[in-house]
This record gives C-alpha cells, structure tokens and sequence, in this order.
C-alpha cells in the first residue's frame, strides 16, 4: 500500500488499529507500517487462531444453555413469579370522589366557615423557633407574658366563646 499520499491523522489510525506506537514524524510513521505489513501473514494466522478458539468456546457456551437442566434450574428460582404480578395489577386503584348530596355539600361549607372564623392558638412565640411551631397549644404561665396578658399583636388565648355552632 502506498502510505505517502496518506495524511498524519490517517496513518495513526491505521497505526492504531494494527496496536502500534502511534508517536513520530510522518516518516517514522510509514516505516512501522510498512515493517508490519511485511510480517501481517504472521499475525493474520495468529488471528484466525484466535478466532477459531472464540468460536469453540461460543458453541460450547450455547450448547450449555441449550439444555434441558439450565431451564430448570431457572424456573425452580422464579416460582412466585406469577404471584408478584397478581400483587402489581392490584397494586393501586384510585378512588372515585363521592356523589354528595346537598345536605352533605351546606354541612361542609358550614364546617369551613366555621374554622375560617377560629383563630390558630398557636404557641408563645411559635414564630422564633421551629419546633414550638410544630407543637401544639401550650398555655402561656409566665408572669411577664405578653400573651397571657392579651397585649397587641399576639395570637390569642384559648377562651370559652371560640367553640363552634353545634
């Protein structure tokens, strides 16, 4: 093959596909391809070889799989298999929203009126610490505390008079 018309790029490949040295100057280059295409008899019987021995080995490997004791090896290990897929098709269903009538629908505007009207008795200074915030009412005992003393924007006291209509 004439490897002076070639490029750079085009002989490190080549160099690179035959697992040559890809470093040096264009001529360099040239002289490892040419001494090894003079001994690429050599290599292509080693590859055939090496070939004949992959396909050996493949053939063996699919006679293995091919028989009757490997099949039932498997299907010994998936026995509950069929019982995993009754479990995904009733794995989730939504519920359908209910049909209510509308006695139900005034009863439940009614409730959210009257929660909209009640005020959130929240804990003496929820707003500075997280985990009060998350707890529930606690009544203030303090002396100085300005919630127990009903002063100016502080969330109010759980009272008699904040109960809902029965």
């Amino acid at each position: 093959m004439d490897y002076d018309d070639l490029t750079v790029a085009e002989l490190k490949d080549l160099l690179r596909a035959a697992s040559l040295p890809v470093s040096g100057k264009k001529a360099e280059l040239i002289v490892r391809l040419t001494e090894a295409g003079d001994d690429s008899p050599a290599e292509e019987a080693a590859e055939a070889d090496l070939d004949e021995a992959i396909d050996d080995v493949d053939a063996d490997i699919d006679e293995a799989v091919d028989s009757d004791d490997l099949d039932e090896d498997l299907d010994d290990d998936f026995e509950g298999d069929d019982i995993f897929e009754d479990e995904w098709d009733d794995f989730h269903t939504a519920r359908q929203k209910p049909v209510l009538d509308d006695e139900t629908k005034e009863l439940l505007n009614l409730r959210a009126s009257q929660k909209k009207k009640q005020p959130k008795f929240r804990r003496q200074e929820w707003f500075r610490y997280k985990r009060l915030s998350r707890t529930g009412w606690k009544k203030p005992r303090g002396d100085d505390s300005s919630q127990r003393k009903n002063r100016r924007y502080r969330s109010p006291i759980v009272r008699i008079g904040y109960g809902k209509v029965a």
